[in-house]
């Protein structure tokens, strides 16, 4: 369990050579049963690292060598988080759904709670926002009981991400600050730096958009130093210069995609203004590479009845048909989005 720890940590290196030498250990005696354990375990490690090709395939392992139920509804949980991870938040929804329950009547309860916070986050993940925030509201109640912070903290946080997408004018309730202040919290006492850097950066995004911006800029900064101490790859670009390079962010993701390896398995995801998502669209597409783009119409109900977050996306026969952003996205494959109908 020593890399499940690392990845809570952040240490994903560490977190993936320690599950590399369970699952050595694990194949020189066969083991098929711990063979699973230590493949979901690195599949858990580069979920958390953002490698989900990588998490994928090492799930999959996990599921494939699964020699009992049991195994199997273990390794069945970090799969589908991490095709939540990956743009199929539906299809890991309808994993974990079955996997709750399951766990529950076995009183498992770390099965629970695992699961159970990996589905909260593919319900918010595909929009269905009052699923999510019932699912995670029980689950606050389980963590607590049981003591697990990192749970408690993680939960705080996609109730804050919830309440912001929900309700962003943030004049009553839901109210975003106390989930993310209590995430914060929690995570900065515990050391898990990976969770805190993106409770910070959502409080960042919270006061922005409140025009509190000395403390959204105080926040995003500690988000970005977190990250990089973590060894993630950050570039920044603004159009002013103020920050990073001066021009646009498609200038350093045109020079990344350039200089990637063909073999090597790499998606992109945006979010943002939607000529920005277009643009970074249109660089992916010559590159092979997968690109999610996470639309934001106004969603006026969040349950499709109003119409009103409609946009056009190519069907599997071609044909371009008008669906619903609250149902089918808002995550959406940018090569079957009608761009041009697009309101920027």
């Amino acid at each position: 369990m020593a890399s499940w720890a690392y990845s809570q940590l952040g240490r994903w290196d560490d977190a993936v050579e320690e599950g590399q030498k369970e699952l050595s250990i694990a194949e020189e005696f066969s083991d098929n049963s711990m063979i699973s354990f230590a493949a979901w375990i690195i599949s858990i490690a580069y979920t958390s690292k953002g490698d989900l090709g990588r998490a994928i395939e090492y799930g999959e392992l996990a599921v494939q060598k699964a020699p009992t139920p049991g195994d199997k509804a273990w390794a069945q949980g970090p799969l589908a988080w991490a095709w939540c991870q990956a743009g199929e938040p539906h299809r890991g929804v309808e994993v974990l759904a079955t996997l709750v329950p399951m766990h529950r009547a076995a009183r498992f309860v770390p099965g629970v709670i695992h699961a159970t916070v990996w589905l909260g986050e593919g319900y918010w993940l595909a929009g269905e926002y009052d699923k999510a925030r019932q699912t995670l509201e029980e689950l606050l109640e389980m963590a607590e009981r049981c003591g697990m912070r990192f749970v408690l903290g993680s939960a705080h946080r996609f109730l804050g991400e919830i309440a912001l997408k929900t309700n962003p004018t943030q004049a009553g309730e839901p109210l975003a600050a106390p989930h993310f202040e209590q995430s914060i919290a929690i995570l900065r006492e515990i050391k898990a730096e990976n969770e805190l850097a993106l409770a910070c950066a959502g409080y960042g995004r919270l006061r922005k958009q409140q025009g509190n911006i000395a403390e959204a800029r105080e926040y995003l900064t500690k988000a970005l130093e977190i990250f990089e101490r973590l060894g993630v790859r950050i570039a920044r670009a603004t159009e002013d210069g103020s920050a990073g390079e001066a021009g646009l962010v498609t200038a350093p993701l045109a020079r990344a995609l350039a200089g990637l390896d063909p073999d090597r398995p790499v998606a992109i995801y945006a979010c943002g203004p939607t000529p920005m998502m277009r643009a970074v669209a249109t660089l992916a597409a010559p590159h092979g590479r997968p690109c999610w783009v996470s639309l934001e119409p106004v969603m006026g109900c969040g349950m499709g009845g109003c119409y009103s977050c409609v946009v056009r996306v190519r069907q599997p026969d071609g044909q371009a048909r008008y669906v619903r952003s609250c149902l089918s996205g808002p995550v959406f494959d940018s090569r079957k989005v009608v761009w041009e109908e697009l309101v920027h």
